[in-house]
């Protein structure tokens, strides 16, 4: 990956962390003690929490990416 690329990765993922984490404390939360939520709205909640974290590895994944096309020799 070229060094802009690889910027740009960088600069994505940590616009894409901030709001995701915020989405994931959130649903914690509100998972913590679902007093008063159906059991649909917690299905729903799990459902977030869920694809969240499938969304932080991706992130992940991406910078992990994004490290060795930096180190690689061009």
């Amino acid at each position: 990956m070229d060094r802009p690329t690889s910027e740009f990765v960088r600069q994505a993922s940590h616009e894409l962390r901030t709001p995701l984490t915020a989405i994931l404390g959130y649903a914690e939360v509100l998972l913590a003690e679902p007093v008063g939520l159906s059991d649909q709205q917690v299905q729903h909640l799990e459902a977030i929490q869920r694809n969240a974290i499938r969304l932080e590895q991706t992130i992940a994944d991406l910078l992990a990416a994004a490290r060795v096309g930096a180190e690689a020799p061009s």
